[in-house]
């Protein structure tokens, strides 16, 4: 799979296939017989797809990247769904994005994984979501020792004065909270399903 154009197509079988598609405003998916005919919704909510990983057709799952944590925009997890629409599990429980290769027989997970708070990490897993071992954890003495402090997120209101903004706020080593600083601000238009 490659990361994602707002549609998205992938074959399940001879008669049936997945398709990443904004019906209700968020990316879901659904599958669909050849013919052109929707069979049934594999995912809902309010929350969006980012990206298909892989399809258990014999045991009946899609596993996908999501942005499932409404309370945490930033975070990417990996999710599964049933083929029949049922089943929707969020199988990653760490903060941030997660990248993950399942084993040929779907049986188990590398899950890398990393957030701006914490030291990126990889982890051994089942594919239903339980951990086997921690593989590894960068090393970020050397960062700590220059003062780096990592970022704080938080929530701004537009400037409609109702809709929430996600931000995170860098400051510097040696920040003082009694001055001034002048702020340098970096934003990502543009469609926000990806």
């Amino acid at each position: 799979f490659t990361d994602l154009l707002p549609y998205y197509h992938h074959r399940v079988d001879s008669e049936t296939f997945l398709w990443l598609a904004q019906r209700d405003g968020y990316h879901h998916l659904d599958l669909y017989h050849y013919d052109g005919t929707m069979i049934r919704p594999i995912t809902r909510g309010d929350w969006l797809v980012v990206k298909p990983v892989a399809v258990d057709k014999d045991g009946g799952w899609v596993y996908f990247l999501a942005q499932s944590d409404t309370a945490s925009p930033y975070d990417r997890h990996l999710c599964r769904a049933g083929l029949d629409g049922q089943g929707y599990q969020q199988l990653t429980e760490t903060s941030g994005r997660h990248a993950v290769s399942l084993s040929p027989d779907f049986r188990y997970l590398i899950d890398n994984h990393s957030d701006a708070n914490r030291p990126p990490g990889a982890d051994l897993r089942r594919t239903h979501g339980t951990l086997i071992a921690e593989l590894t954890h960068a090393d970020i003495s050397a960062l700590d020792a220059m003062g780096y402090a990592p970022p704080e997120r938080m929530m701004v209101k537009a400037a409609d004065g109702k809709s929430d903004v996600s931000c995170a706020l860098y400051t510097p080593p040696d920040f003082d909270p009694t001055l001034s600083y002048p702020v340098i601000e970096v934003i990502y238009g543009g469609p926000q399903w990806h």
